[in-house]
Parts: C-alpha cells; sequence; structure tokens
C-alpha cells in the first residue's frame, strides 16, 4: 500500500511559532503520518523540539538555491523550492501544506485518493467560486501567456491555485511540468506573470491537464473579508495567508491551546518563539508566568 502523509516545510524563523500551531491542532484531528522538512537555517532549539516529538517525523533538507535570476529574495526562494520540496517529501502521496494553516476539524483522508488519481493537485475556491474581479484577473494572465510566453492558454483557464496547499504524487512529471513552468512565470518580465508565478504556474500546469481545483475544506481561504471566517463543517483547515493570523479569530485559541500545553516548547520557549515572529504578539499569544 502506498505510504501517505502530511509534509510542511520550514527554513526561516518566522513560520516557527506558526509551524507549531499548525502540528499541535494538526495532532488533534489527524491520526496519519506527519514529518517536517526543516533547512539549515532552522533555529537549533526547534530542531530539538521536532526531535524530541514520537509523533512527527523531521529530516534536514538541503536548500538547492540556484543561482536564479528572478530568484532575489526570501519569499521568491520559497515560490522556486515549491516543486523541489514536492520531490523530496517522503510519502508516495503527499499533502504538503504551508506553516499559516489551522486544523479545526477532522481531516478527510479522501484528499490522498485525489492525489493518487490527479498526481497534482492544489485546494481552494472552486471556479463557481470566482468573483468577477478574479475571472478578469484570469484572463489577464491567460493574454499574457499567449503574448508574453507564446504558449497556449484559452481564457477561463487561470483560476486560482492555492500555492499553501498542494499534493503530489512522489515520481509525478507534473512536478517537473511545474518547476518548468515556475522558471518561465518568473524570467517572464511580465508582472502578472512573476507577481506570484509558483501558484500561476500551477494553474496554469494543472489546467493544462484538466485538473480541477479540489474542494476548499482542505484550506480555506475567505474570498472576500479576511476577518470573516466561519469554517464549521465541511471546513476543516483554515488558511491564514498574508499574515492574517494577526487577526485572531481561530488563530488564537488554537495557539492559546499550544502554549497551555506546551507543545513544542511554547511555553517554556516563549521567548524564542516570539522573537523568531514578533507578529504573533497582535494575535494575543497568552501571557505565561
Amino acid at each position: 500500500m502506498a505510504s501517505r502523509g502530511i509534509t510542511f516545510f520550514t527554513d526561516w524563523t518566522s513560520p516557527l511559532p506558526l509551524l507549531a500551531v499548525a502540528l499541535h491542532s494538526l495532532e488533534k484531528f489527524y491520526q496519519g503520518e506527519i514529518h517536517v522538512l526543516y533547512g539549515e537555517n532552522t533555529p537549533p532549539f526547534f530542531i530539538e523540539e521536532l526531535k524530541q516529538n514520537k509523533r512527527i517525523g523531521a529530516s534536514l533538507f538541503i536548500l538547492p538555491y540556484e543561482k536564479v535570476e528572478w530568484v532575489n529574495a526570501v519569499w521568491r526562494k520559497c515560490w522556486y523550492l515549491k516543486p523541489i520540496i514536492h520531490k523530496s517529501a517522503p510519502f508516495d502521496l503527499n499533502m504538503v501544506y504551508d506553516c499559516d494553516h489551522v486544523f479545526v476539524g477532522d481531516f478527510d483522508e479522501s484528499i490522498f485518493d485525489l492525489v493518487d488519481k490527479y498526481e497534482l493537485i492544489t485546494c481552494h475556491h472552486a471556479k463557481e467560486k470566482m468573483t468577477g474581479r478574479d475571472w478578469r484577473r484570469s484572463n489577464w494572465r491567460a493574454e499574457s501567456i499567449r503574448n508574453v510566453l507564446k504558449l497556449p492558454c484559452e481564457n477561463n483557464l487561470m483560476y486560482k491555485a492555492n500555492g499553501g496547499c498542494v499534493g503530489s504524487k512522489k515520481g509525478t512529471p507534473l512536478l517537473d511540468e511545474w518547476a518548468e513552468n515556475l522558471h518561465k512565470f518568473g524570467n517572464s518580465g511580465d508582472w502578472g506573470l512573476a507577481r506570484l508565478p509558483d501558484e500561476f504556474s500551477l494553474s496554469y500546469t494543472l489546467s493544462r491537464h484538466d485538473i480541477p481545483v479540489c474542494d476548499n475544506k482542505w484550506s480555506y481561504s475567505p474570498i472576500k473579508d479576511l476577518r470573516d471566517i466561519h469554517p464549521l463543517p465541511p471546513i476543516s483547515v483554515i488558511h491564514f495567508c498574508h499574515s492574517s493570523f494577526r487577526l485572531g479569530s481561530h488563530f488564537t485559541p488554537a495557539m492559546e491551546s499550544a502554549v497551555q500545553a506546551d507543545y513544542m516548547g511554547m511555553r517554556r520557549l516563549k521567548g524564542d518563539y516570539r522573537d523568531a515572529n514578533p507578529l504573533i504578539e497582535e494575535a494575543k499569544i497568552p501571557k505565561v508566568v
């Protein structure tokens, strides 16, 4: 039977408190395998906590930072690495989540069946939930793909992809295709394509193979107002993208639970976590005496 599991990646300090909260919430609602790939820049205190967690597998991932013209900032390096992270993920069927997720309900493991079927998937808002503004932007990107990259792309194909929640099957050639398109988008010189090249190239790759966007219950990002989060069933995972965890809502109680349990040292090492990402203060992290 093919192995299956959920993978996270970190190599910077700012995601660490978010990742600890994500892992704590995930353990509550998911019984399967979990793995964390960590880079050489990960602080020793966090690596030590990972190694002491018997539920979670962890391994060092040496990041292949190549000299790529468009990779000129930390966040762009993260985008460039996403297909590579999937290739290094340990399971046959992988769900790779960004660290800024919180799990709030029982995790539906049927997502792995979709990974097995399509080999590369993303979970986000379906086409019928896209706004008129989304469609216009989608078609602008399609026009740029045709005119700038000289690649075939029909209008209404560039629907939303969520780069923070992507599933892949080990060995699929779609990861190579995603990586190739990512480089093309990143080096296009077209701001509309290079602004978020990982997500736009993922959308393009999926559209070329008629792969649908999977249900947002596995990664829910509000369409209109980031403060308007109602993740009750069937939503089970919230994506607090763009640092929206600072708005509180379901992130703050999840963080409070992790701190009170001293999960991954969040109580003992509260100063280290706060130094790693001072923005967590805005989410009203509880002060432990």
